[in-house]
């Protein structure tokens, strides 16, 4: 039988002859596994499964937009061209079925004819909706209007809706909030600055002149007409409000329309200039100076054939009003 003593002494051998022997598949005793216990009590972790992207989640989305709109670089008829990874497959699809593959051609035909059905169903809709948008406009001003109280404030502005008779295309020109219409306040400031400066400069007899078309006429009532051409139908000033706006700078003494062109260009300073023109949106065309110009002719010699010019000018710049009053 081992006493304890002896036992003791054998442990502590045992103990520093597994220091001795400790290294690759002997690792030191206190750290070894102890007999009926498991080294990982948790058990081993369960892998999780990668989920597939869903289209309806936005970076999967994002991710196929990125995709489609890739710009490629491929060579078309001997020549490098740029387009788009969905347009390059559409053109794929197209050649296809040029080159006699009956099922390409049907299939394109079929999507083709149903994306020109679900584009005409749009432009039906549209253009319902904002012809009774017009409608219900003009009839609200109407009725205000009878019952002798201001116009109510429409977004759209039924004078913003623009129906082709021909072809019944619809545009809308004009601002559709109240943020985006208060950015154009500052043309319309502008619109009664050029009036105050050709009045106190027909009074100080020193007009600025321009040349059009063989022609000269006066610097600040182009910037008028022009400026006029820019804004949108509703909010432009028509005659009855031009002829206004010339009478009242007209009864002012010059030190009042000193006083107010000065204040004028300090307050369109501090406004923000408009971030949209509907110019662009009503006719092409009028994005050329030229054709700006030539409204301005029409419309000033209108003017002049109805007298309102010659009536309001003073005699003695009446000869002025066609040369640069």
């Amino acid at each position: 039988m081992t006493s304890h003593k002896t036992q003791k002494s054998q442990d502590v051998f045992e103990a520093l002859s597994d220091e001795e022997n400790v290294g690759y598949g002997k690792p030191p005793r206190g750290t070894r596994f102890k007999k009926g216990q498991s080294g990982n009590p948790k058990g081993r972790p369960k892998k999780k499964k990668e989920e597939p992207l869903q289209l309806e989640s936005r970076s999967s989305l994002k991710l196929l937009e990125e995709e489609a709109y890739r710009t490629l670089k491929l060579t078309e008829n001997g020549k490098p061209v740029e387009i788009p990874a969905a347009q390059a497959v559409l053109r794929g699809w197209v050649a296809k079925g040029i080159k006699g593959d009956r099922l390409a051609a049907k299939q394109f035909m079929e999507v083709l004819s149903a994306a020109e059905e679900k584009a005409l169903e749009y432009d039906r809709k549209r253009r319902h909706h904002y012809m009774a948008l017009k409608e219900e406009g003009n009839a609200a001003i109407a009725n205000a209007k009878a019952k002798g109280r201001t116009a109510p404030e429409l977004f759209p502005h039924p004078d913003d809706i623009l129906v082709n008779s021909l072809t019944n295309e619809v545009r809308v020109v004009g601002p559709l909030n109240k943020e985006i219409r208060d950015r154009y306040t500052s043309l319309q400031l502008w619109l009664d600055f050029w009036l105050g400066q050709l009045i106190d400069r027909q009074k100080d007899k020193r007009p600025l002149t321009i040349t059009l078309e063989g022609q000269k006429f006066c610097l600040t009532l182009v910037m008028y007409v022009v400026t006029n051409l820019v804004l949108p139908p509703s909010m432009r000033m028509n005659d009855d409000a031009f002829m206004n706006c010339l009478m009242k700078w007209d009864s002012m003494t010059k030190r009042q329309r000193k006083r107010r062109l000065e204040d004028l260009e300090e307050e369109i300073d501090n406004m923000p200039d408009p971030d949209y023109c509907p110019i662009k949106e009503h006719d092409r065309t009028f994005n050329a100076i030229g054709t700006a110009t030539s409204t301005f002719l029409t419309t000033y010699e209108k003017l002049k054939a109805e007298g309102k010019i010659p009536d309001y000018v003073p005699e003695r710049h009446k000869r002025r009003a066609g040369r640069g009053g």
